[in-house]
């Protein structure tokens, strides 16, 4: 079995254990501190380096200095939330990561990455990843231009600052699922898909933004030099998202700062979440898109519109777009508009809006000038 699955087992053994049993070694990788103090990057590193397949953590928390690589055909797996992966205050910059972004953003951190452009078929399941400690600019996951990744039952715990971005940053990457996992006290989104990634589900996940989380869920299509990208072919579905500022699910290609360049995102479906409690703006944003659906979600006490369908910027184009079936109501009675379509010179077309349910909002439905809109049953 051993010589099968390439096993390696981290466990908690005193030091003077380490003699006795040398003769697993190819077997057993050992970590004489699970207390958080050594730095444990370099030996698991190691391990992986080596060809181990699947990689076991016991329960214990293990510092992590630099971002931990992983090659293709890898499983990390921990014992449940008390496997602590926890970020260092002197964590180094991710060399993959750097590469996706362009040079003005190029001091960035992740405790997790993958090793080479086109890694496949990596599992990383079971732990806790704790970012407190971070020294700034960090993602707690990100994977750049992979495939076949699946990521569950992780906790992901920021620094409640700006110092952790995102929970997972999935950058050009496709075939990928995120699924059961819990996000806290990150800054910017806890799940983030970008510059063209395709064919992915995130579902199942639940997201306490603690009213310091701008995005609980993002897909748009810029890349991270500006250049326009297509991220399409997706499924965010059964996700629970509280308590964040911003928005809750964003599905949007996004401009560059100079607005003359937009991504795009397309054939995605938003079904069966909920999302309670946006402070400032939006339930759910859709724009800069084409054959979106959002469908049978929940969508209670938004400041903002609970379901917004326009074009960031004037860059972008928005259409067929179906709206079906949501559940949407604000306690307070003091909402204004429950579902907009257009905004400003934004003429969403082809876009149809029928048989949500919508309470505590003065207009249910709001149709900016030229937009093209079936409506039917609100």
């Amino acid at each position: 079995m051993a010589v099968l699955h390439r096993i390696v087992y981290i466990l908690m053994v005193p030091l003077l254990c380490l003699t006795a049993l040398q003769t697993r070694a190819q077997d057993i990788f050992f970590n004489p501190d699970p207390t958080g103090v050594a730095d444990i990057a370099p030996i698991l590193q190691n391990a992986l380096n080596t060809g181990h397949r699947i990689i076991k953590l016991p329960c214990g928390t293990f510092k992590v200095g630099k971002a931990i690589e992983l090659p293709k055909g890898v499983s990390l797996i921990g014992s449940g939330p008390c496997s602590i992966l926890k970020m260092s205050s002197g964590m180094k910059t991710a060399r993959l990561y750097v590469e996706s972004f362009s040079s003005s953003s190029s001091h960035l951190r992740a405790i997790l990455t993958n090793q080479h452009v086109g890694d496949t078929d990596i599992v990383v399941r079971s732990l806790t990843l704790d970012g407190n400690d971070s020294p700034g600019n960090a993602h707690l996951i990100s994977f750049y231009r992979t495939s076949r990744i699946t990521v569950e039952e992780i906790r992901f715990i920021g620094s409640g600052t700006a110092s952790v971005q995102d929970g997972i940053s999935m950058v050009s990457s496709s075939n990928y699922t995120i699924k059961n996992n819990y996000c806290e006290k990150v800054s910017n989104a806890c799940y983030d898909q970008w510059s063209g990634s395709y064919d992915f589900v995130i579902s199942n996940n639940t997201i306490d933004g603690d009213n310091a989380l701008r995005y609980g869920i993002l897909v748009n299509g810029i890349s991270g030099n500006y250049m326009s990208k297509n991220t399409s072919k997706f499924v965010i579905k059964e996700n629970i998202i509280r308590n964040v500022t911003d928005l809750g699910i964003g599905a949007y290609g996004l401009c560059a700062p100079s607005k003359l360049v937009c991504g795009r995102v397309s054939y995605g479906l938003i079904l069966g979440n909920r999302i309670e409690g946006v402070s400032r703006y939006h339930g759910v944003w859709v724009g800069n898109a084409k054959d979106i659906r959002v469908e049978h979600n929940t969508i209670l006490d938004v400041a903002g519109d609970a379901v917004r369908i326009a074009a960031q910027d004037k860059g972008g184009v928005t259409s067929h777009i179906l709206v079906v079936d949501n559940h949407i109501e604000r306690v307070d009675r003091k909402g204004e508009s429950a579902i907009v379509v257009g905004s400003g010179t934004d003429r969403p077309h082809e876009v149809q809006v029928s048989e949500n349910v919508i309470r505590g909002y003065a207009t249910k439905v709001r149709v900016g000038r030229g937009a093209s809109v079936m409506e039917n049953g609100n």
